[in-house]
């Protein structure tokens, strides 16, 4: 999945988080490096053994990158809210306004079953 915006859209919200010229509508223009595209990609596998007609072992593996939207240093700043304490948020001062940095993310899943059937 990825959202995109047109380099004017991209103009105006980047003036509007604090880095651009300040202009409004098409007089706004984004600093270096802003950048508000971002994507979310994922891969998965399954793999399933079976022993015998009632017992098999599966084990899943599922892999998820989040690119975020970036400004000009290369991070996207929270400057107007502070975001919950949570592992999408990077912060060198908890609950200081504007400290926050939401930085790109990967997350690894794994799931092992082991399944019987007991009645045929």
């Amino acid at each position: 999945m990825a959202v995109r915006y047109n380099s004017q859209a991209n103009n105006i919200l980047c003036s509007f988080e604090g880095s651009g010229s300040g202009g409004v509508g098409s007089l706004a223009l984004a600093a270096p490096g802003c950048n508000n595209n971002f994507d979310i990609w994922g891969v998965s596998t399954r793999l399933q053994y079976d022993f015998t007609k009632t017992l098999y072992i599966g084990v899943e593996v599922l892999y998820v990158h989040l690119d975020t939207a970036t400004q000009s240093g290369g991070v996207l700043h929270n400057t107007q809210l502070n975001p919950p304490s949570n592992d999408l948020f990077a912060s060198n001062q908890v609950g200081a306004v504007g400290a926050t940095q939401i930085t790109d993310q990967n997350v690894v899943a794994v799931t092992a079953r082991i399944h019987k059937d007991f009645l045929p």
